[in-house]
């Protein structure tokens, strides 16, 4: 069973993850570098696999998380991208993409920290977060040819 207070923090993680798709979708259709374009929707198919894979078991704790998309229209970007346009420099795009990705390994870090977690759940949020930490290295990588 998971407690209130846990669910509340799992909760935030999932709206995260749906807001980072809304925003990566924005900035790819503002970028056109092939490379930035790939690993953008790499992470998009990791952040949409995972919030399946939420789904999942955390219906088999009992939990229906499908209120959360009742108010994803007014679901607090965390990542800005608004400044960004076609042809902006793309070091700033990858910086807001770099800054996001990592307030979200640190978020998973507090969650699985602070809250006790099922096991299942545990190593689901490690394995979420080891990709997004190999992403970020992927970014640091990218900001260096441009």
């Amino acid at each position: 069973m998971i407690d209130d207070n846990t669910l509340e923090a799992l909760k935030r993680v999932l709206v995260k993850n749906i807001s980072a798709l809304v925003q990566y979708g924005t900035v790819i259709e503002r970028i056109r570098d092939e490379r930035l374009v790939e690993l953008i929707g790499r992470i998009v198919d990791v952040r949409r696999g995972f919030l399946q894979d939420s789904h999942k078991k955390l219906r088999a704790e009992g939990v229906d998380i499908s209120p959360i998309y009742d108010n994803i229209s007014v679901m607090p970007p965390w990542m800005d991208f608004s400044g960004y346009k076609e042809g902006s420099p793309l070091h700033g795009i990858i910086d807001e993409c770099l800054r996001g990705e990592q307030v979200s390994v640190k978020d998973y870090k507090s969650i699985l920290t602070d809250y006790n977690l099922p096991e299942h759940i545990e190593s689901m949020l490690v394995e979420h977060s080891n990709r997004i930490h190999g992403f970020i290295i992927e970014m640091e990588d990218m900001v260096e040819l441009y």
